[in-house]
């Protein structure tokens, strides 16, 4: 249980020097990422084969305790934006000419949800995941703030910000399947049920992946 008692800063740096260390450490990778994707995959909506058609995009799982617990955030997209309008994300976007991956992931985050850079500690990064449906690779970090942040959306952006406890992705129950039916042909689609929000898709893959990392 990712439970905070008694918290103290100790126990707090205890916890992301662990986390830091996993992340150090050899990475699960595209295994958890495939696990996450729809049955059966229709090759023909990949975008391209060609890694060098893809766009650079950074995203960051910002981890903060908060009521005794640690928490991450997640946003919900506005249809107003033209890749994933309405879905659920990790705050991020795509890379500017003129910064690196993690400079990317920090100057989204604060774009998007207003958390100022400068209080979040970077500890670490994920698989790279070429999302199969849009021309993006995304890069993961995962870093650390000591408090919950202040926040602020914009709104042209972001519908809402959600706080999910880690415990909740930890739990196997939170972890499902839906059936649709695209072109007569019936799809699972598994997905995380995360503050009564499903979570699929790319975020979905990196959840997956970061949820092993974790629990080993």
């Amino acid at each position: 249980m990712y439970v905070i008692s008694n918290v103290t800063q100790k126990d707090n740096c205890q916890f992301i020097k662990t986390l830091k260390t996993k992340l150090a450490s050899k990475l699960p990778g595209s295994t958890e990422h495939d696990s996450m994707l729809a049955r059966p995959f229709n090759s023909q909506y990949i975008f391209s084969k060609n890694s060098n058609q893809y766009k650079p995009a950074g995203v960051l799982i910002l981890i903060f305790p908060h009521k005794n617990i640690w928490n991450f955030f997640l946003i919900k997209r506005t249809n107003k934006l033209k890749y994933h309008k309405g879905q659920i994300a990790l705050p991020g976007g795509m890379q500017d000419n003129d910064e690196t991956l993690e400079e990317t992931a920090l100057r989204e985050t604060e774009e998007e949800i207003g958390v100022d850079k400068l209080s979040i500690s970077l500890i670490g990064k994920l698989t790279p995941y070429k999302i199969p449906v849009t021309p993006f690779k995304i890069f993961p970090f995962v870093g650390w703030a000591k408090n919950k942040p202040h926040t602020y959306l914009n709104a042209h952006e972001v519908q809402k910000i959600i706080t999910v406890p880690i415990d909740s992705l930890i739990d196997e129950k939170n972890k499902k399947n839906k059936i649709i039916t695209m072109k007569k042909v019936k799809i699972s689609i598994p997905y995380f049920n995360l503050k009564s929000e499903h979570v699929w898709g790319a975020t979905g893959c990196v959840l997956n992946e970061f949820k092993k990392v974790l629990t080993k």
